[in-house]
C-alpha cells in the first residue's frame, strides 16, 4: 500500500454528500514587483544525494511513514536581519532570496506570520513565472505561523511591502525552508506516468469516469518534506467544517501542513497538473495509530474557486463489494485504482501496524 493515499480508511463508503465551489494557497490579488532589485540570495548547503538516494532505497520500501522529497533546514531568519528594506513607489518593501543549489523546489515556514492589514507577501521565481500570493493578515492563523506551497527550482524570492502611510510593522520570522531534491510526479524528466505504480491510473481516465465528483475531496499534503493524501469528509450537520481525512503515520504537526487540491492531469496521459489551489495549515482533532486515521479540521474552508467536494461516508455497516482509492501516490498526479475485492471488518486494536482494512493497492 502506498503511503500518501486515500484508501477509503476504516472502510468509508465515499459518495456524494456536499458541493462546495484564487491565485495560489488562498491568496488575495496583486503581483508582487519581480524586476526590482533584489539582494543576492542565501545558499542553502550543497545536498549528499547519493547518501539522500541510499537512504530512499530503504524507507521507500516501508509504507508506514511519508514519502520524502526534500530535506527540512532549520533556521533563524526574519525581515531585521536578513534581506534588504527598500522605498518603492511609495511603499516599504523587504525583499531576501534563497538559493537552494540545484534543488527540485523550495518552501519555508514561518513561526511568526504577522503582517498588518494592507501589508502583503508574495513568493516567487526570480522570472516570476511561479507566483504564491498576496498572502496577507487574512492568511495569518490562531498559532501564529504559516506554510507555504512550493516554488519549483532553485531559487525562491519573499516579498513584503507596505504602504509608508501604514503605522504598523510586521513580524515575519522563517524558521524552516524545504530543499527538494526528488522531483514530485514528473515535474524533472526522470520521472514519467506509471511511475507510482502500474495499478495507479490518471484519474481523468475513462476508467475514473464514475468518481469524478467524488475526486475533488482528495488533496496532496505537503508534510515539510514528506508527501502524503488525505480528503475531506462530510458531517451530519451538513455545514461545510473543512474537516479532512488522512493517516496516523502522516502526522507530525498538521499546522505546519499544506493541503494541495486539484493537482491532476486534466486527461489521462499527462503527468502534471495545478499547483495554485492549496490551504495552509490545520488542526488535529483525533487519530489513532493502531487503525492508522487521524482527523483534521482545515484552518480555513476552501473558497468556492476550488470546487471542492465534501466525500461521504456511510457508518451502517454493510460491507462494500469492492473498493476503490484516489490518492497522491509518491508526489504524483492524483491517481485511482481499484481493488475487487470485498474488504474485511477488524475492531480497533485487531489492524496490524501498516494495513488497510480495504486491500493492497500496489
Amino acid at each position: 500500500m502506498t503511503r500518501s493515499y486515500l484508501l477509503l480508511t476504516l472502510a468509508l463508503a465515499l459518495h456524494v454528500a456536499m458541493h462546495v465551489t484564487s491565485h495560489a494557497q488562498i491568496s488575495h490579488g496583486g503581483t508582487p514587483w519581480v524586476q526590482s532589485a533584489r539582494p543576492a540570495p542565501i545558499a542553502l548547503p550543497e545536498l549528499d544525494l547519493d547518501r539522500l538516494r541510499a537512504e530512499d532505497a530503504v524507507t521507500d520500501l516501508h509504507k508506514d511513514i511519508p514519502w520524502r522529497y526534500g530535506v527540512e533546514h532549520a533556521v533563524q531568519w526574519d525581515a531585521e536581519n536578513q534581506g534588504a528594506w527598500t522605498i518603492e513607489q511609495g511603499h516599504m518593501v523587504w525583499r531576501m532570496a534563497i538559493d537552494g543549489v540545484s534543488s527540485t523546489c523550495l518552501a519555508v515556514r514561518f513561526s511568526s506570520f504577522n503582517v498588518p492589514k494592507g501589508g502583503a507577501l508574495y513568493l516567487y521565481s526570480p522570472d516570476g513565472s511561479q507566483i504564491i500570493g498576496a498572502l496577507d493578515h487574512r492568511n495569518m492563523k490562531p498559532w501564529g505561523g504559516l506554510s507555504t506551497d512550493l516554488i519549483m527550482g532553485d531559487e525562491l524570492v519573499i516579498e513584503y511591502r507596505q504602504p509608508l502611510t501604514l503605522n504598523a510593522a510586521p513580524t515575519l520570522v522563517i524558521d524552516q525552508v524545504i530543499q527538494g531534491y526528488r522531483p514530485l510526479s514528473s515535474w524533472l524528466s526522470d520521472r514519467g506516468p506509471g511511475d507510482s505504480g502500474s495499478c495507479n491510473i490518471n484519474v481523468n481516465c475513462p476508467e475514473g469516469a464514475t468518481w469524478q465528483t467524488e475526486k475533488r475531496s482528495v488533496a496532496l499534503i505537503l508534510a515539510g518534506g514528506g508527501i502524503c493524501t488525505g480528503a475531506l469528509i462530510n458531517n451530519t450537520a451538513n455545514d461545510g467544517t473543512p474537516y479532512f481525512l488522512t493517516a496516523n503515520h502522516c502526522l507530525g504537526n498538521p499546522q505546519n501542513w499544506v493541503y494541495r487540491f486539484n493537482f491532476e492531469s486534466a486527461n489521462c496521459n499527462g503527468i502534471n497538473g495545478p499547483t495554485n489551489q492549496s490551504v495552509s495549515g490545520g488542526t488535529l482533532l483525533v487519530s489513532s495509530g493502531q487503525s492508522d486515521f487521524a482527523l483534521l479540521e482545515l484552518s480555513q474552508t476552501p473558497p468556492e474557486s476550488f470546487d471542492v467536494q465534501y466525500a461521504g461516508w456511510d457508518a451502517s455497516g454493510t460491507t462494500p463489494i469492492n473498493t476503490v482509492g484516489i490518492h497522491h501516490p509518491s508526489g504524483d498526479v492524483k491517481k485511482i485504482c481499484f481493488d475487487d475485492d470485498s474488504p474485511s471488518q477488524k475492531t480497533k486494536g485487531e489492524l496490524p501496524f501498516g494495513t488497510s482494512t480495504t486491500g493492497n493497492w500496489e
